[in-house]
């Protein structure tokens, strides 16, 4: 598949980032809290530092990470296929009945038209009837009224029957009487003929859109049809003749009006077990409705090497962007405003925890608490001691006595790659020449060049079919002498039916000499050919190699001829940076010298949106069709030839815009927690439990915890 030869291009690309506030949640309590197994016997010496119990919130959480897709719904073939084209590209808008992917049709496409010829020829003899009949009704109308108008006159006419006259008028009667009737019978007869005729018309056309209906969906059935409206996501790329597996997905349709979130796997027990659940995008807080994976289905794709992934809805999320970065918090635990110790205080005498307390005195007294959750670094405090008492503690976490503001701010990650122009839209252009031997001379393009349509591919020197040809124009001589035979006797006749037959064989002699006429100018023009032209416009991106006076087959490939308004810049991205809907900067240097940036979208999703059948491990950049062309000239060598550059792919992954932002010098981590010491309004300080989705080297970006304009300390 062109795949391989796509991905072999392109360089080898990666990048992480820092993610932290993600270690597995904690409980604790009074029977399974160890701290190191510590034990004190006696009131530790003087030389021990204090700390003051204070109140915090506390939490056990993990932050999971995601991106923003729409839905998407998956297709395969139904049964093997043998590839022939596309429907649809990445980023083109689809509706139910697209086709998407499309097999070697040629044989039902050559029946299906055989059986639209067969409906038309049914319909066209049906019409040419019934014109007939309906010539005749009017006829026997008429001459029926007419000897009606003459029954009429005659019977006020009517002699006495004693009368001398009377036979004599009787007679006549007689006749125009019998004639009314014929007449009246034949307008009648032909009337039920009319009825006939269109009934069965009507039950055989029926007939024969049933065959051309089961035409139709057998070509379908050759083909991969979307189900819904939306665009094309995801695809594989094949050539032309490539193998199709049955049931295996290969393409994939978005609907971007319906936003899902995607994520790192979080199981069912998790999220049922959680205090809380939420997602944070661009510092807003949005709910989510969480897709649970059954057992069955999670066992199914982890065996065939599928990595897992969670699905939520997004809540109220019309104003969320399709790539946006997600970070979706899972609360397990949350003690708000709870008296607090030091993990590190706490010690233990059998099944009792206990600290010591200094007391108004200074004494050192030991103290029972009972406990409650646990973060890892501080412990909630149940009973035994209140917010304000003063504990021993050994080495506290010391507060830096310069401060900051918690502000506002933007976070990103900054991607920077190497692409390639790539088309997957092409045609073949194969040598016209049927009749006589083709010499191929010179290629008059390069590889990689923009052609127009009727430009010149290369030059050619053609031995035409001189036997052929004569052999034609014999045959042309003597079905010119059939049909001025047929013309002649056409003049002659007078005998309706005849003629009618006459001029049907005359009508098929004038068709089989216009296919005559039309195989003689290209046996004509085949001899005549000298140069080989571009049938459309767009890129050569495949050259076939001849040598001087090589001959070429008649319909063999010479050139691939990609499609200049199906164009995407390729970078590969197995790690699945870029998101579909993204914005990347796509920039390249033209022939002056001078750097020049178009704008492009991601126009796929990444491996973790789509089954890991459809190759998803790079990235297809669509750019705005009005800037392609321009890129190809500024990249225009001598002679205004192409040649394969590379283009730089930049923009800002992982990002999220206006989140709380805390100097990374005021963070100290514990336990895989972090912790910021926050100044009271009183002039203390008070280490704070805060959630983090991501760091810098200048600062943590933060999910809860803190507040715009606190104040927190700095080293």
């Amino acid at each position: 598949m062109r795949r391989k030869s796509l991905i072999a291009l392109l360089l080898v690309v990666g990048m992480s980032l820092g993610i932290v506030g993600c270690g597995a949640a904690q409980s604790v309590s009074n029977d399974d809290f160890d701290p190191q197994g510590i034990v004190l016997e006696e009131p530790v010496s003087a030389q021990t530092g204090t700390d003051i119990i204070q109140r915090r919130d506390l939490y056990n959480y993990k932050v999971y990470t995601g991106s923003v897709f729409p839905y998407i719904q998956e297709y395969a073939a139904d049964k093997g296929m043998t590839f022939n084209n596309y429907g649809a590209y990445p980023g083109e808008e689809v509706k139910p009945g697209t086709e998407l992917i499309i097999s070697n049709t040629e044989s039902v496409d050559e029946n299906i038209k055989k059986q639209k010829e067969s409906i038309e020829n049914l319909t066209e003899s049906h019409e040419k009837t019934i014109k007939g009949l309906k010539e005749d009704l009017e006829e026997y109308k008429g001459m029926r009224q007419m000897f009606y108008n003459y029954m009429q006159s005659n019977l006020a006419e009517k002699p006495a029957e004693d009368s001398a006259g009377y036979a004599d008028w009787k007679t006549g009667y007689d006749y125009v009487e019998n004639s009314y009737r014929l007449y009246n019978h034949q307008a009648e007869m032909t009337e039920r003929a009319i009825e006939q005729e269109n009934a069965s018309y009507e039950l055989d056309l029926a007939n024969e859109n049933k065959k051309l209906e089961r035409l139709k969906k057998q070509r379908t059935n050759n083909s991969i049809v979307s189900g819904m409206d939306g665009q094309i996501v995801a695809m594989n790329f094949y050539n032309p003749g490539d193998w199709i597996e049955e049931e295996k997905n290969v393409i994939a349709v978005g609907d971007p009006n319906v936003k899902q979130l995607i994520s790192q796997y979080i199981s069912k027990t998790d999220i049922n077990s959680a205090y809380d659940v939420f997602a944070l995008i661009n510092g807003k807080r949005y709910e989510v409705e969480y897709h649970p994976i059954e057992a069955e289905e999670y066992l199914r794709l982890t065996s065939q090497g599928e990595k897992v992934f969670s699905y939520f809805t997004l809540l109220d999320a019309e104003d969320v962007e399709l790539g946006s970065y997600v970070s979706i918090c899972v609360i397990s635990e949350f003690a708000e405003n709870a008296v607090t110790v030091p993990k590190k205080a706490l010690q233990r005498d059998g099944s009792e925890w206990f600290v010591y307390r200094i007391d108004e005195n200074g004494d050192h007294v030991r103290t029972v608490i009972r406990t409650g959750m646990s973060d890892g670094v501080y412990t909630e405090v149940l009973s035994g001691l209140e917010d304000g008492d003063t504990i021993v503690y050994s080495n506290p976490q010391k507060a830096g006595s310069s401060g900051a503001k918690v502000e506002r701010g933007s976070f990103a990650t900054k991607y920077s790659e190497k692409g390639y122009m790539f088309y997957p839209s092409s045609t073949l252009l194969e040598n016209p020449v049927e009749y006589g031997t083709t010499y191929f001379k010179e290629y008059q393009v390069e590889l990689y060049q923009p052609v127009k349509k009727g430009d010149v591919i290369a030059t050619v020197r053609v031995e035409g079919d001189s036997i052929g040809l004569e052999r034609q124009l014999v045959n042309k001589k003597y079905l010119q002498q059939d049909i001025d035979d047929l013309q002649k006797q056409i003049g002659e006749t007078t005998d309706k039916e005849q003629l009618e037959n006459l001029n049907e064989q005359l009508d098929s002699y004038k068709e089989r000499m216009a296919e005559l006429d039309e195989n003689i100018a290209k046996r004509r023009g085949d001899s005549d050919t000298k140069e080989i032209v571009a049938d459309k416009s767009g890129v050569i991106t495949w050259m076939n190699t001849y040598k001087d006076e090589q001959i070429i087959s008649s319909g063999e490939i010479m050139v691939q001829i990609a499609d200049q308004s199906k164009c995407y810049v390729v970078v590969e991205d197995k790690s699945g940076k870029l998101q579909y809907g993204n914005r990347v900067d796509v920039s390249y240097e033209s022939s002056d010298g001078e750097t020049k940036t178009v704008e492009g979208m991601v126009a796929n999703v990444s491996a973790s949106a789509v089954s890991k059948s459809i190759n998803t491990d790079y990235v297809l950049i669509l750019l705005p069709e009005d800037k392609i062309a321009e890129m190809l000239q500024a990249s225009a060598g001598s002679r205004n030839r192409w040649y394969r550059i590379s283009y730089n792919v930049t923009g800002s992954v992982y990002s999220m815009e206006n989140v709380l932002m805390v100097p990374r010098k005021a963070v100290w981590e514990q336990e895989q927690r972090t912790y910021v010491y926050v100044k009271q309004a009183d002039g203390s300080v008070k280490a704070q439990s805060i959630i983090t989705g991501g760091v810098d080297n200048e600062h943590y970006w933060v999910i809860e915890g803190l507040t715009e304009g606190m104040e927190v300390c700095l080293d």
